[in-house]
């Protein structure tokens, strides 16, 4: 008797094992087959015959060998794989094609493909669909030669599937013999392995690495690929979340979300990454609606949306909130009410929406005189909160910690709030209008926090509540000549929080000695998905040219514009804050809407990140042209979602 050799034997491992994700989409060539016949015509008179390789890759489920292959639409099946370019060889070329359609981009998941025997050739005689695991004698000069390679997987591996496309693991009794479903070439694949000896290997056969040695390896990994080891298997999801891995790393930042008025979407301002990293704003392409759905906040790489969505940009998913929430009582009509999502991924997959209450400016009339006498904040209120871990509303109770400020009508201020702006900051909501309103979910409980004297002097001075390098932050910009800015941060360490003034100086001065620097361009995109989305309202539109692929944009040194012009001209555009960087301290402006600039407040080094005025924005709101919304985004690429789509 002899045995089988170890080149028979094939290692087969649960499906369970492996995880599967989505990438991009790979559209195919040809849209019918006949397309595609034509096409391998014209390939054949300039290259020759067509050399095509397929993988066959085994997993198994109840002991049972499964091949996993891509399904196209609802009927059609192949294995994959695909053309050799001209002289390549064999095994490079499958491997080539297997990073194309199975693997993640990024270097932190690098595929393993081991390319064992070949099982299979198949010749295409003529450009016809009929193809044989034979060449006909009579045919001297054959259209295509198709191998197919067995492909040995590891124990781990993790796919990514471009979206278009599904990966299905088919039992061999379904395909045995099953040549209508499947064709020929696949349905005889169950013949070709009978030769081979599969060892069907349990999850309880394979080591585990010790759990402090995982743990060093695991907080190596970017944000991005720590997130999708936390899908990899349960043990390595218990490793991260018990060393509390996620909170170590810093998600990147994406680019800048902005909602100009009468826009139906909002246009994300693209900070140039690699394309493994790359995300877009544009939602509208996979959620349920045509609706306009600007954003109305965010928190860590969520979105929450108008009309009750919330969306993952990074993963593509979302999922509704149930609506409408609880009803403040009838006393408080006229304050107008605020959304805002918490969502900390390092602590939970789930998120929350709470309502909060903001004070009418002193013009408004309240429906009930007795308002204005009222403490604010009270000592207790009733908040509507979401939970999509119930998928539902509820009223919970909040206490205030601390005194009040004032009443209705002396914290109340003369002219209409803008400040919408809300930040999370470890554990805790920040919310700016008039004062700072410190919320804690988990417990319950909220403090109001005095704004920093002299921020309200104006109507038209320029506030914004954000999140930075040492914690929360407050910026402001007088409207009077100068532009004076100034920045705060949050000193919680009192018993009665204090703002430290971090920085101060003036911008119309800075500004005006900017001179021209050629080699500051500015290379930041703006996606423009208002004017493509109603292109049929443009007649010379042109079609999205494809974005280029351009290296990290650099903080430090990249776009610096010269602020050494000796010549102080007149300045007069408008300034707006876009937002803080998440990790540096620097400030985003608005110059006119026009372009971009990252202020960093350390250094009073300005770089131009580049225009930022949509296309044909003019078509859309002339002549109330404003920016309504800005917040730098920062993707989360956490694969959970609840009630995820």
């Amino acid at each position: 008797m002899v045995g089988a050799s170890s080149s028979s034997v094939v290692n087969v491992y649960p499906l369970a094992n492996y995880t599967f994700g989505t990438k991009e989409p790979k559209m195919e060539k040809d849209t019918s087959v006949a397309d595609r016949l034509a096409r391998m015509k014209v390939n054949y008179m300039k290259e020759g015959m067509r050399t095509s390789v397929e993988a066959i890759l085994l997993v198994q489920e109840h002991n049972h060998p499964h091949i996993l292959l891509l399904q196209i639409g609802n009927t059609f099946c192949k294995l994959p794989g695909g053309r050799l370019k001209p002289g390549e060889n064999e095994i490079d070329g499958l491997k080539r094609k297997l990073c194309s359609k199975l693997a993640v981009n990024s270097p932190s998941f690098p595929p393993n493909w081991q390319v064992g025997e070949c099982v299979a050739v198949w010749w295409r005689p003529n450009f016809e669909t009929v193809m044989y695991p034979y060449c006909p004698p009579h045919i001297t000069k054959p259209k295509e030669c198709k191998k197919l390679f067995i492909v040995h997987l590891t124990e781990r591996e993790y796919f990514a599937v471009p979206r278009n496309l599904k990966l299905l693991a088919v039992p061999l009794f379904e395909l045995y013999d099953n040549v209508q479903r499947y064709g020929p070439v696949i349905s005889t694949i169950p013949q070709q392995l009978s030769r081979f000896q599969f060892n069907m290997v349990s999850s309880s056969t394979m080591e585990l690495l010790p759990e402090d040695l995982l743990a060093d390896i695991l907080r190596r990994l970017s944000a991005h690929d720590l997130a999708a080891a936390r899908c990899v298997h349960s043990s390595w999801r218990a490793v991260i979340d018990s060393h509390r891995l996620m909170q170590l790393v810093q998600l990147p930042l994406a680019g800048i979300f902005i909602s100009f008025n009468d826009h139906a979407f909002s246009e994300l301002l693209a900070r140039p990454v690699p394309p493994s990293a790359k995300v877009s704003g544009k939602v509208h392409q996979y959620m349920p609606t045509t609706d306009p759905i600007p954003v109305a906040d965010h928190c860590n790489g969520l979105l929450l949306l108008s009309c009750a969505y919330v969306a993952n940009p990074a993963t593509r998913r979302w999922a509704t909130l149930r609506f409408p929430p609880p009803s403040f009582p009838i006393s408080w009509t006229g304050f107008p009410r605020y959304d805002y999502i918490v969502f900390d991924p390092a602590m939970s997959p789930h998120y929350e929406v709470v309502t909060i209450p903001h004070l009418p400016n002193k013009g408004a009339k309240m429906v009930d005189a007795r308002v204005d006498g009222w403490e604010w904040p009270p000592s207790s209120m009733m908040l509507p909160v979401f939970s999509s871990a119930t998928n539902r509303w509820e009223e919970r109770s909040f206490e205030r910690q601390g005194e009040a400020l004032g009443t209705v009508a002396e914290v109340r201020q003369p002219w209409p709030g803008d400040e919408q702006y809300g930040v999370y900051w470890r554990g805790h909501l920040y919310v700016h209008h008039n004062f700072i309103w410190r919320i804690s979910l988990p417990s319950a409980k909220y403090r109001a926090i005095k704004p920093p004297d002299g921020i309200y002097t104006s109507d038209g001075q320029e506030r914004r509540l954000g999140r930075s390098e040492k914690g929360v932050y407050l910026a402001s910009i007088a409207s009077s000549p100068g532009r004076r800015l100034r920045v705060w941060i949050l000193d919680e360490s009192y018993a009665h929080p204090k703002w430290v003034l971090k920085h101060q100086a003036e911008l119309t001065h800075i500004l005006s000695h900017r001179s021209c620097n050629p080699e500051a361009r500015g290379s930041w995109v703006m996606e423009d998905v208002n004017y493509h989305f109603y292109s049929d309202r443009f007649p010379d539109y042109s079609g999205q040219a494809p974005p280029e692929d351009r290296f990290e944009w650099d903080f430090d040194n990249d776009d610096v514009l010269d602020m050494k012009d000796t010549t102080e001209g007149r300045y007069r555009e408008g300034i707006t804050i876009l937002g803080f960087h998440p990790h540096k301290e620097v400030l985003f402006l608005s110059e006119s809407m026009r372009r971009g600039l990252a202020y960093h407040l350390n250094a009073s080094k300005l770089q131009d990140l580049g225009n930022m005025y949509p296309t044909r924005y003019d078509d859309f709101a002339d002549p109330h042209r404003l920016i309504s919304l800005a917040f730098p985004y920062t993707p989360c690429w956490t694969v959970e979602f609840p009630s995820n789509n």
